[in-house]
């Protein structure tokens, strides 16, 4: 993380068992993008080996993008995208970034969630948009400057930035959980409170 932008560390790729020659080291968590966007380099290979099994065609709408011919979004015959940042391994299934879509009247395809990033200013990183936050559960630690996913992940941890200062205890913990917690019981005291009055007035009127 740094003032501006949630990151991490993009240590290596895979495509498949196919080792990914990516051409920057930062990855960018951007909820404010629909799609994932990589440098030319990285985006040609990957389209390389995915038309290499695959029929694939260019649509512009407005950018240009891949469609390829698929069984559904979740076509196992597409490989498993393997991004490893720090000592965890994030596994980005078929299912995760294809989207089967109806391209024209008679004519459905995976819409392949990656764009090409020709601007100069944004070629030092990946960006990685809404179809990678639909695969992981992300979780900001603003306090801790620290993101964590919980989703399909090979490694024994899912946190992917090192804090700035020691994770907080249980007891801190607590005292973020608790407050939450009695807001919810009084809620539920409150409701259960007005049932009990209205069945009570309901019931005297019945009797008068």
């Amino acid at each position: 993380m740094n003032k501006y932008f949630w990151m991490t560390e993009l240590k290596s790729a895979k495509i498949g068992k196919e080792d990914w020659p990516i051409t920057v080291d930062t990855i960018i968590f951007d909820t404010g993008s629909s799609i994932n966007h990589i440098p030319i380099k990285d985006f040609n290979f990957l389209m390389v080996i995915l038309t290499r099994d695959h029929k694939c065609k260019t649509l512009m709408n407005p950018q240009e993008t891949y469609y390829c011919a698929c069984n559904g979004a979740n076509d196992q015959t597409y490989p498993v995208l393997k991004l490893k940042s720090n000592n965890v391994t994030l596994n980005f299934n078929p299912s995760d970034y294809l989207v089967f879509e109806k391209i024209n009247a008679k004519e459905y395809a995976c819409l392949v969630s990656f764009q090409r990033e020709e601007s100069p200013i944004n070629t030092n990183y990946w960006v990685l948009g809404d179809s990678f936050m639909r695969a992981f559960y992300t979780i900001y630690d603003v306090e801790n400057k620290r993101i964590g996913l919980v989703g399909d992940t090979d490694g024994p941890k899912v946190d992917l930035t090192v804090p700035d200062k020691d994770s907080p205890s249980n007891f801190n913990m607590l005292i973020y959980i608790l407050p939450g917690v009695i807001c919810l019981l009084c809620f539920i005291a409150i409701c259960i409170t007005a049932f009990i009055v209205y069945r009570l007035r309901k019931r005297q009127l019945t009797i008068q």
